[in-house]
């Protein structure tokens, strides 16, 4: 589901921000368990599952800013 939120042709809608939650919870698991392991392939994955999330979160923000100010977020 992940790849999905890159591509235009799929209509975005506010329940797109749940694919956000198990993204991170993933990356927080990653996190600590790289903390715990100390190896630096377990830290580097840890690391691009950081940088994944926040990239997600970030396109999630701009289009869900993008429907509000098309006044499509709040109309009902």
């Amino acid at each position: 589901m992940a790849p999905k939120i890159f591509r235009r042709g799929i209509p975005f809608t506010t329940g797109w921000w749940t694919i956000g939650f198990p993204m991170a919870a993933l990356t927080s698991a990653a996190l600590k368990y790289a903390v715990f392991a100390q190896a630096w392939p377990v830290t580097a994955i840890a690391v691009i599952l950081l940088a994944l999330l926040s990239l997600a979160i970030a396109v999630l923000f701009a289009r869900t800013l993008r429907i509000l100010f098309n006044g499509r977020l709040l109309a009902g």
